[in-house]
């Protein structure tokens, strides 16, 4: 599962928990992380420096995309078509309430909860 900003930036974000192996096999597919993000909301230990501002990580992000917008380089776009912008594949905009009734299957599940805190 990965998902994007917008159809001008050709950047994807990889969750790597949702392979089948996980973040190792993830590494073995794209390489190692550039950096993490958003490490509160994390199950378990952070990685280091996800917690707050990754400044050096945000300044690459920018570099990057500066980058391939000047050159002329934002496309091919994994999701979305040149020009119109429209997406490739067909995807579903879920509603707050399809949203709120999913959240429940998220995270860790109680059996986990309580031998972590064993």
């Amino acid at each position: 599962m990965g998902n994007t900003l917008t159809p001008k930036i050709p950047f994807v974000g990889i969750m790597a928990q949702t392979f089948e192996g996980g973040a190792r096999q993830a590494d073995n597919v794209f390489g190692a992380p550039a950096g993490a993000i958003f490490g509160k909301y994390a199950i378990g230990e952070a990685p280091a420096v996800s917690t707050g501002l990754n400044l050096r990580l945000v300044l690459r992000f920018i570099g990057r995309v500066l980058g391939w917008r000047l050159r002329g380089k934002a496309w091919p776009h994994p999701f979305f078509k040149q020009g119109t912008g429209e997406p490739i594949y067909p995807f579903t905009v879920l509603s707050r309430e399809e949203r709120e009734a999913l959240r429940p299957l998220c995270g860790l599940h109680a059996a986990v909860v309580s031998a972590t805190q064993a």
